[in-house]
């Protein structure tokens, strides 16, 4: 009734006007969203943009470009950066792992500027590849003008973006999302605490970034779990960073209690029976990834697909064979074998060739069978005689 209350004060009409207010409330299993208030508006991200500079960080591990031990150097540029930042000098060098903790807990801008000149040459070249890679994660309306979410005009995105973006996460890297939920990191022989102070207050947050300059307000991704439910909130332009935590306390109440109460249809009973719900799988579709290219590999790009019945359903109806070339705990490491299959295969798949990453429950969590699909039974057999791991997959 508390959370209710809050949301009726915040909507009052004696409430000042904030142009710079955005929410979204996203069931993470689905995908739907469950609440929104001007989700669509662009507005700028402030640290959100970590978010994404840290997607792009894991990315680069599970292809093998970045391991967390690896030292990057601290640039002039990078050190000149303002705060919120850990006040490196030039030629400093910090860890994969301790770069990624400095992002999460400090928001480190010298830090975020460092992991953009070592992925992308230069942290303007990296926001163009953030971009792109925004883009092609759904997030249509998302602009990215450095890694950091320092003011820049033309640095735009949304709450809805913001949302897909702290999804995709969670799909695409499992393996590291638990880091967001860190509340406090030691470097240096000084301690660091977690900026979003709700991950202490609020049962069953894990996640996962605090945002905020002038032009922006205070901004704030986070994603909480109940019971079999799991939400993600993104807030933007909250006037203190107080009434953001009380506003987004209250628009998870709200929407937890709708869901609860079975008057938001989210998710079917099967699929409640996990214990922490998985978030859907993603069909990928041929593109070059930059941060990936002086591999000479091409990793598949996400559109999303609805669900493995449909995706049988459709490959029944075309009357088409599939290869299997290996079967993952994480989506990158799925994507990875595919574009891997695709390099050694060349020539001898059709250009009409598509990649599916193909969810499958089992005991142990969800597993991501990598597929290339769309293919006759010739090509099918013809291209696993040439792989070393492969199985072939008929039309049904």
């Amino acid at each position: 009734m508390a959370g209710l209350l809050v949301v009726a004060l915040t909507q009052t009409s004696h409430a000042r006007p904030n142009p710079k207010y955005a929410s979204v409330v996203m069931d993470a299993q689905t995908g739907q969203v469950l609440r929104a208030r001007n989700a669509d508006k662009r507005l700028h991200p402030a640290s959100l943009t970590k978010i994404m500079t840290l997607f792009m960080t894991f990315e680069a591990m599970e292809t093998g470009r970045l391991h967390k031990y690896k030292y990057i150097t601290i640039s002039k540029h990078a050190a000149a950066q303002p705060p919120s930042n850990l006040k490196l000098k030039a030629g400093d060098r910090i860890t994969v792992r301790d770069a990624i903790y400095a992002l999460i807990t400090k928001s480190a801008n010298d830090v975020a500027a460092a992991l953009a000149e070592e992925l992308g040459g230069s942290e303007w070249e990296f926001a163009n590849l953030m971009t792109q890679r925004a883009k092609s994660l759904g997030m249509k309306k998302t602009v990215f003008r450095n890694a950091s979410g320092l003011y820049h005009k033309d640095q735009k995105s949304t709450a809805r973006d913001m949302a897909l973006l702290s999804r995709a996460m969670m799909q695409y890297f499992p393996n590291y999302y638990h880091m967001f939920k860190t509340q406090q990191w030691t470097y240096r022989g000084k301690t660091y605490k977690n900026h979003n102070r709700l991950l202490t207050k609020y049962p069953g947050m894990d996640g996962l970034k605090t945002g905020y300059i002038r032009a922006a307000g205070f901004n704030l991704a986070t994603s909480a779990v109940k019971g079999n439910q799991r939400l993600i909130g993104v807030v933007f332009g909250g006037r203190t960073s107080k009434s953001r935590n009380r506003h987004m306390t209250a628009i998870l109440n709200e929407t937890f209690d709708r869901v609860n109460g079975h008057s938001v249809r989210v998710a079917s009973n099967s699929s409640r029976s996990a214990k922490l719900p998985p978030v859907p799988s993603m069909k990928p579709q041929w593109s070059e990834n930059p941060l990936v290219a002086s591999s000479k590999l091409i990793v598949p790009q996400a559109k999303d697909v609805t669900s493995l019945k449909a995706y049988d359903k459709k490959a029944a109806s075309d009357n088409k064979w599939s290869i299997q070339v290996g079967a993952y705990k994480t989506r990158a490491k799925s994507d990875l074998a595919i574009s891997q299959a695709r390099s050694l295969l060349e020539e001898n798949l059709p250009s009409y060739a598509q990649a599916a990453v193909v969810p499958l429950k089992t005991r142990n969590g969800l597993m991501f069978r990598a597929r290339i699909t769309n293919i006759d039974a010739s090509t099918a057999h013809d291209a696993c005689s040439r792989l070393r791991d492969c199985l072939v997959v008929a039309a049904r």
